[in-house]
């Protein structure tokens, strides 16, 4: 499992959560823990919806994902990374970690030192 990346200051952190945060008629709602994005043009795997239906994932950017804590990647039959997610929580993080190896996924960096690829654990059947 790879190392969470700190980005920026204490103080850029603060204000970059403050302009993420969710605003609904006045009230600021904190952000989602975890949001996801499918890679365009890959083929979603056939297991999917066992990630989909157990955690709520808002649809956000690739540029959101990355901007978060932590990035799982998971991967298709083809091998190819077909949906990222970013993760702001550690218990979060270990909650999907462990869900994913419940299903039968295999994180090939779990014995990694580092993150690859920009992804702090990747996923595959």
């Amino acid at each position: 499992m790879g190392q969470a990346k700190q980005r920026g200051s204490r103080d850029e952190r603060i204000a970059q959560a403050a302009k993420n945060a969710l605003k609904t008629d006045g009230e600021t709602l904190p952000r989602a823990t975890m949001i996801t994005n499918l890679v365009e043009q890959k083929e979603i795997a056939e297991f999917d919806s066992e990630i989909t239906n157990k955690f709520d994932m808002p649809v956000s950017s690739m540029e959101d994902i990355r901007a978060e804590r932590m990035q799982v990647g998971i991967r298709n039959s083809k091998g190819e990374i077909y949906r990222a997610i970013g993760i702001t929580g550690l218990g979060e993080f270990l909650s999907l970690v462990q869900h994913l190896a419940d299903i039968g996924l295999v994180d090939e960096l779990a014995a990694a030192t580092k993150a690859r690829g920009g992804y702090d654990a990747i996923f595959s059947a």
